[in-house]
């Protein structure tokens, strides 16, 4: 499970996870699940009836009617399958969506933080070369101008 508050980047990050996971496994299918309502019961049984290895995507696990019926797939996957789950659940609801999933195993939970501006600041210099422009920093352009960046830091 990936934790925290609302609007940090859990959804981005689980679907970097299943793209990398994907290129390690390169026979497994990966699936989203997100909550629409349904009762998931019926089509979790039929997509998962097959043998393969599987990688389930529960986004806002906290959200989803029904949460135990994909966490049932793990303890019932049969020799010829290989079924995981990956989901993300807002902080708040960490709790609440740990006790159902006790029952099944209870998995692990990561839990993200907001990056400070010094680790944007050095991702962006590592991996794309170049010194970035913070929301309300005095940024200095090429021409040896200083520039406040007032935009979020698309441009200075």
């Amino acid at each position: 499970m990936v934790s925290d508050r609302p609007g940090i980047g859990k959804t981005r990050f689980a679907l970097e996870c299943c793209a990398r996971y994907l290129t390690e496994h390169a026979d497994a299918k990966v699936f989203c699940i997100f909550n629409k309502g349904a009762d998931l019961f019926e089509d979790l049984r039929v997509y998962f009836s097959e043998p393969g290895h599987f990688l389930i995507f529960v986004d806002d696990a906290n959200r989803l009617t029904r949460l135990e019926y994909a966490l049932q797939l793990l303890h019932d996957q049969r020799e010829d399958q290989k079924i995981r789950v990956l989901a993300t659940v807002r902080d708040y609801a960490l709790e609440s969506v740990e006790k159902i999933a006790r029952p099944f195993g209870g998995g692990e939970s990561v839990e993200l933080h907001q990056f400070k501006d010094d680790q944007i600041k050095e991702c962006a210099r590592q991996f794309w070369n170049f010194e970035p422009c913070l929301f309300g920093a005095d940024c200095g352009d090429s021409s040896g101008q200083s520039a406040t960046c007032n935009d979020g830091g698309a441009s200075c």
